[in-house]
């Protein structure tokens, strides 16, 4: 009995410890929980934002709206509801403004990004390609590869096997378009874009045009996006994960396994036809004829993902964009008419149509972005950490995870006027016969079709010496300047001379430059948009800021001191002459054309009467003789301005560029190497030569312009200081420009 009644108090005492234990958990779980809940929406750095207050405390709002498939608008419905940065998760905001984009996605610390990716898409290995890379070094090192594949040079070689899959695909829906059944559009896209990515990466044909069916590639990337998506959101609830694939169907992890098997041998494959193949690819930048062979399987499975990870950058955001035009347009019937008689008033057959040839075409180039702003061609919100930095005028501490929204942006009615309709149009220029005033207010500068990125640029060593600089951030979009994408530069004496002069450790060189602008800041009252074709001139080697320089894939530049670059499609006023004019040709006028501006019409330069809008009567029976020294040179077309200005220009050059001036509007050249030049130039002007510029400003020069001007009086303009001792009359002694 003793026995008995002592178990039952050890069982009795057992159950009241556990009962205790359990109360004291739960206790502690309830406290822990409150006090969480508490800091994350009252405390941490982050609670001054607002956003759904489930997503400050938990990653359960997050989770639910990537799994449920629909993340991207909830994100776009947030931004809506609560402002331009909003708190989606505990540690992670988005935000929606241009410059948030700029801030985020350009600056870099010692030649790397600051702001790198995110666990993201990190497959558990740390061998990420180049698309998930997060060691910004061996980013680099990978991109330092594959960038001459991205060349003019290679993209014109890769260009006839563009041609032949496109021709290919017209081919087949012609066979095929005019079933009763017709075509499906996203598989037929989906299968033109894989047959030619693959070409292209690694010269594999996959022939699904050909054969009509999915090759195993294509499968399993169809499935990837739910299959990415499980992974890295369970990433966020660790104590899930090891259930994170139950969400996925076995057969997709079946067919991912299989297709990595194939992936490892067609890559060995390609390994062993370095230099053999067909055509050139991108596979062989990453691993050339001549550099040797991956020493080991962490070296072999990086350049399958590098390869892997190219092809489907080559297909995924082209099917989409390919597929959504295509939808876009069959939905406005008006839209696809204008596009349709555009292409054929501007192509008399199908075979003149050239990469080339379209860009020309401002409807089409209008539809294309179009496409981009309604359907981006990655939705993810390109997640990164913050380093302790700011964006947009906010401080955003170390360690946050930060990201934006491209289809939010694009949907903003802050930005484009209705915003959820395909309208084309909004993307003309306002000369443009098509060009609609409703979309005059459409805030088009900020839209960025592609992510930005760190750029290459050439600025100077400690020394002032110039060096390729790689991975250097997209300059900041300040008030009164613009972004542009530069396409070509030119050389100037001064870009190596001040550089000389005044040596700007990290300082940009380079002052001119043409290219597509990407961004306007606001308040510049301009009309440029993202999208014109412009030329204009920066500062460089500037004590306040390193970021300017023209010799950079990315410029900023005052507004003042940029010009559309007129083309195909883009008026310009009659008689210039430079309706053709190319990039390159627009590069070159920059710092020239500011500078004979100034030196023409500056009050302390020539200071001339007349100008193009107001020129000098054509009836004048002695129009105002002026000397441009050096006609041929870049400041020599100052002839162009002195001839729209109605005035008399004559010049100087050697024979071999008379032609050249003449064409320029020079009503008399000279040799300058004759020793009688200025005497035949005073002859010429009857003695009333007043108005000189000199663009070699040498001891000759000088020499020769003070002898063929007028006794008395007259206005003296040169490039250069030039010596008092070459000078004699001070009266006319003109600073330098």
């Amino acid at each position: 009995m003793v026995q008995t009644m002592a178990f039952q108090q050890t069982i009795l005492f057992d159950t009241i410890t556990v009962q205790a234990l359990a109360t004291i958990i739960l206790g502690f779980i309830t406290v822990y929980t409150v006090a969480r809940c508490t800091y994350l929406l009252y405390f941490h750095p982050l609670s001054k934002y607002p956003g759904p207050r489930i997503a400050a405390v938990s990653n359960i709002w997050y989770g639910y709206h990537w799994l449920s498939g629909r993340y991207p608008w909830a994100i776009d419905n947030v931004l809506r509801k609560y402002g331009d940065v909003v708190r989606i998760a505990p540690n992670e905001l988005v935000f929606l403004t241009p410059q948030a984009t700029i801030d985020i996605f350009s600056p870099n610390q010692k030649g790397l990004e600051t702001w790198v990716k995110t666990d993201f898409n990190n497959r558990g290995d740390d061998l990420g390609g180049i698309i998930w890379e997060q060691d910004p070094a061996r980013h680099h090192q990978v991109l330092k590869k594959i960038a001459p594949g991205f060349s003019k040079r290679s993209m014109r070689a890769m260009e006839p096997l563009v041609h032949q899959y496109i021709d290919y695909f017209v081919e087949r829906m012609q066979e095929l378009g005019n079933a009763p059944e017709g075509v499906g559009l996203v598989q037929w896209t989906n299968w033109l874009a894989m047959d030619l990515s693959s070409e292209l990466s690694w010269n594999e044909k996959m022939n699904q045009m050909k054969d009509l069916k999915n090759s195993i590639y294509l499968e399993v990337l169809i499935g990837f996006n739910q299959y990415s998506t499980v992974m890295q959101v369970f990433k966020r609830f660790p104590l899930l994960k090891p259930f994170q694939y139950l969400w996925v169907p076995l057969a997709k992890l079946n067919s991912w396994a299989t297709m990595e098997k194939n992936v490892d041998e067609k890559v060995g494959g390609r390994i062993d036809r370095r230099g053999k193949t067909q055509h050139v690819d991108f596979f062989e930048y990453v691993l050339p004829a001549d550099s040797p062979l991956p020493t080991d399987i962490r070296e072999l499975k990086q350049l399958t993902s590098v390869t892997v990870q190219l092809m489907l950058a080559g297909f995924d955001p082209i099917s989409h964009w390919f597929y959504g035009t295509l939808f876009f347009l069959l939905q406005e019937p008006k839209s696809l008419k204008i596009l349709v008689e555009e292409i054929r008033n501007a192509f008399k057959s199908y075979n003149d149509i050239t990469p080339e040839s379209v860009i020309s075409l401002p409807y089409l180039q209008a539809c294309l972005k179009e496409t981009l702003r309604m359907l981006p061609s990655n939705l993810t919100g390109f997640p990164r950490l913050s380093p302790g930095a700011m964006v947009d005028g906010e401080y955003i501490p170390k360690g946050v995870h930060v990201q934006t929204s491209i289809l939010a942006l694009g949907r903003s009615p802050r930005y484009f006027h209705e915003p959820l309709h395909y309208r084309p149009h909004r993307w003309l220029p306002a000369e443009h016969p098509l060009y609609d005033d409703k979309f005059a207010h459409d805030d088009l500068k900020g839209f960025f079709f592609f992510i930005l990125g760190p750029r290459r640029a050439i600025a100077q060593d400690r020394g002032g010496k110039p060096q390729i600089v790689h991975s250097i951030p997209v300059p900041t979009l300040l008030p009164g300047t613009v972004i542009v994408k530069t396409v070509a530069v030119a050389l100037n004496p001064s870009d190596y001379k001040i550089c000389a002069a005044f040596p700007t450790p990290g300082a940009g060189v380079g002052t001119d430059f043409a290219g597509t602008v990407v961004a306007v800041a606001d308040g510049t009252g301009t009309d440029l948009a993202p999208g014109d074709l412009v030329c204009g001139v920066t500062n460089s080697a500037d004590l306040e800021t390193t970021e300017n320089g023209a010799f950079a894939e990315y410029v900023r530049a005052p507004t003042e001191f940029i010009l559309r670059v007129p083309g195909p499609g883009r008026a310009t006023k009659p008689g210039i002459g430079i309706s053709d004019m190319d990039m390159a040709k627009g590069a070159s006028l920059g710092t020239a054309l500011a500078t004979c501006t100034l030196a023409l019409w500056g009050a302390d330069a020539l200071n001339l009467p007349a100008t193009p809008d107001s020129p000098q009567p054509s009836n004048s029976k002695t129009p105002l003789p002026v000397l441009v020294y050096g006609g041929s040179t870049a400041t020599g077309t100052t002839i162009q301005l002195l001839k729209l200005s109605g005035l008399d220009p004559i010049t100087t050059c050697s024979p071999s560029n008379f032609d050249l001036v003449r064409s320029y509007g020079a009503t008399a050249v000279f040799d300058y190497s004759r020793p009688d030049t200025a005497t035949n130039i005073k002859e010429y002007t009857g003695g009333r030569l007043k108005h000189v510029m000199d663009c070699i400003s040498g001891k000759e020069s000088v020499e020769c312009c003070y002898a063929a001007m007028a006794r008395t009086g007259g206005r003296y303009a040169s490039l250069n200081q030039v010596l008092m001792s070459c000078w004699p009359r001070g009266e006319l002694f003109m600073p330098p420009l």
